[in-house]
């Protein structure tokens, strides 16, 4: 009778675990300045990309099973990003999330979805190259060389909060994708790419006189 009673604890257990990952789990996605001043470890985003991915694990948590997770993403583009969109894993449908807006960006959910979010109302600078190094596990390092960029953001955290009731102690969120959107060349540029092709044009004309 008690091996019975202890295979039905076990089963209700198991069963309730699954029910926690599944139903009402909803980490709450924050953001917070990076870089300036201050060091981070980062992905980074360089000259040309549009897209990295950012890896989220839950083992910042305090006694009452809390947890944090944290990524950030370095600007290195060379322009300053205004906004961009997140794309968060949600274990083959087992998680959704809802966003904090009051935080360094705002955020508002990609209609349809329960995991993309796109964030918008502040600003992160391009960071100097030299503020940045790679560590032997490809990891960025930003740290502030004393120049004028470190005087703004040059990066940005994407964190998420976790309750107790949510069971994500120690959870690895691999795959989420940050992205921006391409970059438009500057009107200076679409000027000189104008006058060039005019130039060009006329050296064409002159060269095949009719």
């Amino acid at each position: 009778m008690k091996l019975i009673h202890l295979l039905v604890l076990v089963a209700f257990l198991g069963i309730s675990a699954s029910v926690a990952l599944a139903d009402g789990v909803d980490p709450i996605v924050f953001t917070k300045g990076c870089g300036g001043t201050t060091v981070c470890d980062a992905e980074l985003l360089t000259p040309g990309s549009t897209t990295v991915t950012v890896t989220e694990t839950f083992n910042s948590c305090d006694t009452f099973g809390n947890c944090t997770a944290t990524d950030s993403v370095i600007n290195e583009t060379g322009a300053a990003i205004n906004s961009f969109t997140m794309v968060f894993n949600n274990l083959d449908g087992t998680l959704t999330y809802s966003c904090q807006s009051e935080s360094f960006f705002s955020c508002t959910p990609v209609e349809g979805t329960t995991n993309a979010f796109t964030f918008t109302g502040n600003s992160v600078c391009s960071t100097d190259p030299g503020d940045v190094t790679i560590g032997e596990d490809g990891t960025a390092t930003y740290t502030p060389d004393g120049d004028a960029d470190d005087n703004c953001f040059s990066g940005v955290t994407i964190g998420l909060n976790a309750t107790a009731a949510e069971n994500l102690q120690g959870v690895t969120l691999t795959d989420n994708t940050f992205s921006i959107a391409t970059p438009e060349p500057s009107s200076g540029l679409l000027l000189m790419a104008g006058l060039m092709a005019g130039l060009v044009s006329l050296k064409s004309l002159r060269s095949n006189p009719s």
